[in-house]
């Protein structure tokens, strides 16, 4: 299904507590600062048009883009919404933007929304945009395999250059000129780091995967 996930989910626009970004960058993706909240958020922005209730509040500049090519709503239909906030506050709880500064709210709920269609990755950059000149397509592919190539460089890792996917009953190999993606969801992107001989040790000899499968 071209777009994923983001055309059978609800379409909730929610990026996740910023906290977990920045642990990436300490613990979970081996210290790499690279990984912190501060430093992805401009690639939250930059496919972003926001036009949701916190469009006019100069503060969402800071952690919402415009002009994108993603268009992310408020949603127009929250039946008893007004009477669940007015609830929270009365409680004591802060009502606000859940994508913004502080994540600990009650809010409205924001979509991906267009003119009442939903706004999935495959409709938001590729059917209402145009095809992209670098992007191509191979539907009812399954990739099996990441290629990897050594580095000339001794204690150096080695380098992932392409993929092999099958195909229509064909099997074939592609390299990449810059880098590869792997994006396959939290299981299948685990299934072809092991069929790549990526993993336990112990765990792919048991299962005769070499990194030359």
């Amino acid at each position: 299904m071209l777009g994923g996930s983001t055309s059978t989910n609800f379409m909730m626009y929610v990026r996740g507590n910023k906290e977990d970004f920045n642990r990436w960058s300490t613990e979970d993706a081996v210290g790499d600062p690279q990984w912190n909240y501060e430093n992805l958020l401009p690639y939250y922005k930059k496919p972003e048009d926001y036009n949701g209730i916190y469009a006019s509040d100069p503060a969402s500049a800071q952690y919402h883009g415009k002009g994108g090519l993603l268009n992310v709503a408020t949603h127009d239909y929250m039946p008893g919404v007004e009477e669940f906030l007015a609830a929270a506050q009365e409680k004591g709880y802060t009502v606000g933007d859940y994508n913004g500064a502080n994540q600990e709210v009650f809010s409205k709920v924001d979509v991906t929304t267009q003119d009442g269609w939903r706004e999935s990755t495959y409709r938001a950059f590729y059917k209402d945009t145009g095809k992209p000149s670098n992007l191509c397509i191979k539907k009812y592919a399954l990739v099996t395999k990441i290629n990897f190539r050594p580095i000339a460089i001794p204690g150096k890792p080695r380098k992932a250059v392409g993929v092999t996917y099958q195909r229509q009953g064909l099997t074939r190999s592609v390299t990449a000129t810059k880098e590869i993606i792997l994006s396959a969801g939290a299981f299948g992107s685990a299934k072809i780091l092991l069929l790549s001989g990526v993993g336990p040790a112990a765990h792919l000899r048991s299962l005769k995967v070499t990194e030359k499968n």
